[in-house]
């Protein structure tokens, strides 16, 4: 009976490797399937135990069962064991799965052969609480280093974007620099200009010398970002709008208002999240559109925060489908964005994210609606 159940387990996870073995999310999808079969093992081997143990209480197993589940739910909650499942390649966290997962059938084992012998019983009881203890500890251990691992990234990703956003602004300030220095060259070549009445060829001139020395499109990208006193959100528009230059798509950005403290609004860096898959699928959608077009917006009053973008579309998607896990209109393209999106609002009851077309015109706006204490 046991081989048979773990020629069967075998044979499954060949299957899905085999049908998946393409994907990017191989290890995601492993993973999940191993950590459902690990909870159910373990609560069968949990009932087996106590009705080993306490054979009079074998009519109470199906409630005993239903408060299992709901005990490892609320800790799946409490510990944010799901965070561990959203990052991609997480093979540290499939290895202990896989370790649990044949420490168990190893327990279970022991515990058949233990059948009515007391000592046995205890033995495998202990066991089975220290696998316990072991396995909360590491997941635990596990969340924390991904957690920090992605801060430590968010941070090295910010220091670079405001680098990038610092050598932008002294290279303006010197453009600035050199036009005042030679624009007094101007005014005498102005001078000359009037007394021999070729004012127009002059106008002429200074508009080309103006075009030439001052990118005007490149100060109006990046002078509303001033205002932007949050360094996480600072740092992923940085990171966006030069993603956007690269690309040379024609873009605008609007910040009327100061932008600081939305960490008391929401974590940072879920934040972060959505405001750089709004703005992933606004560039994908544009690199390849001839008038392709990205407007954003973000605005805040007191506790309340709204982010908006906005990006000329070929060809109109159905609403329903787009937030869907899996659709996408990008070749070899996974489709997750926008269903992340759907998984990260769930978490703030105060966060709300709007999806709209208009004039093809794809909209997204996100508001978070802050609660007075």
């Amino acid at each position: 009976m046991i081989l048979d159940f773990i020629i069967g387990q075998a044979i499954f996870l060949i299957l899905v490797i085999f049908f998946y073995s393409k994907k990017s999310q191989l290890s995601k999808i492993v993973s999940t399937i191993l950590f459902a079969n690990l909870i159910t093992y373990a609560a069968d081997l949990f009932i087996r135990l106590i009705g080993l143990s306490f054979p009079i209480i074998t009519s109470y197993f199906v409630p005993i069962a239903v408060t299992y589940y709901v005990l490892v739910y609320f800790l799946i909650k409490r510990v944010k064991l799901y965070q561990l499942f959203i990052k991609e390649k997480n093979y540290l966290l499939l290895g202990l799965i896989v370790y649990a997962f044949i420490a168990l059938h190893i327990i279970g084992l022991i515990s058949m052969k233990a059948n009515q012998d007391l000592t046995g019983i205890l033995i495998t009881a202990l066991l089975l609480f220290i696998q316990f203890l072991f396995m909360i500890y590491a997941f635990y251990i596990q969340n924390k280093l991904f957690d920090r691992r992605l801060e430590d990234r968010l941070n090295k990703e910010r220091e670079n974007n405001l680098k990038s956003y610092l050598k932008n602004l002294e290279y303006s300030e010197e453009k600035l620099r050199r036009f005042k220095h030679d624009y007094r060259n101007m005014l005498i070549s102005l001078r000359n200009a009037i007394k021999e009445d070729d004012n127009d060829i002059l106008i002429n001139k200074l508009d080309r010398y103006s075009e030439n020395e001052l990118d005007q499109e490149n100060f109006e990208e990046y002078k509303d970002l001033i205002r932007v006193k949050d360094l996480q959100v600072k740092s992923i528009l940085i990171s966006k709008i030069n993603e956007i230059d690269r690309n040379n798509i024609k873009f605008s950005f609007e910040c009327a208002t100061k932008i600081d403290n939305l960490d008391k609004l929401v974590n940072p860096f879920d934040l972060s999240r959505i405001i750089g898959i709004a703005f992933d699928n606004a560039i994908e959608e544009s690199k390849n559109n001839q008038i392709g077009e990205i407007n954003a917006y973000i605005f805040q009053n007191g506790k309340t925060f709204t982010f908006e973008i906005r990006n000329k579309i070929k060809n109109i998607p159905q609403l329903s489908k787009i937030q869907q896990t899996g659709f996408s209109t990008k070749k070899n393209h996974q489709g997750l964005g926008l269903s992340n999106i759907n998984q990260l609002k769930q978490k703030y009851p105060t966060l709300f994210v709007n999806y709209r077309i208009n004039n093809n015109w794809f909209i997204f706006t996100l508001n978070i609606v802050g609660v007075d204490e």
